[in-house]
């Protein structure tokens, strides 16, 4: 079935303020609307950021947030708990046209996924070097 496109529209060109971009301080931003989704997409005009869905109580979750802890440090990570937020998830999904899984993680750049990795391809070196190779073709 082909994803839907009429979730979100994402306006272009983002009016973003970089004075009031979100900086990462060594934790995750959650993300729970539609509107902090599209933050997300904006401060993604600037440089690379990373969306992790996963669920609260899925193993394979718990295992690829550690993985995942590291990088809170050095990049902007948004987080989105599958369990509050199924439309969320669905919305991202159908805007980025990448289907959804959990857990899931996505590098987006210019508001468009540039790598996306699921369950036991989340580790902490392929994303890390996944924002530095965005990062770089923005150069």
């Amino acid at each position: 079935m082909a994803a839907r496109k009429d979730y979100v529209t994402l306006p272009m060109p983002y009016a973003f303020d970089e004075d009031t971009a979100l900086e990462p301080l060594g934790r995750a931003t959650r993300i729970t609307t539609e509107e902090d989704f599209l933050q997300a997409c904006k401060e993604s005009e600037l440089r690379p950021v990373v969306l992790f869905k996963h669920s609260v109580t899925c193993p394979i979750s718990s295992w690829a947030r550690s993985e995942m802890r590291p990088l809170w440090n050095d990049f902007s990570v948004y987080e989105l708990f599958v369990q509050d937020s199924r439309l969320l998830s669905g919305i991202i999904a159908a805007t980025l046209n990448v289907r959804h899984e959990s857990p899931q993680v996505i590098v987006l750049y210019k508001a468009r996924p540039t790598f996306h990795a699921s369950h036991s391809g989340i580790l902490e070196d392929v994303v890390r070097d996944a924002v530095r190779r965005a990062s770089h073709a923005g150069a």
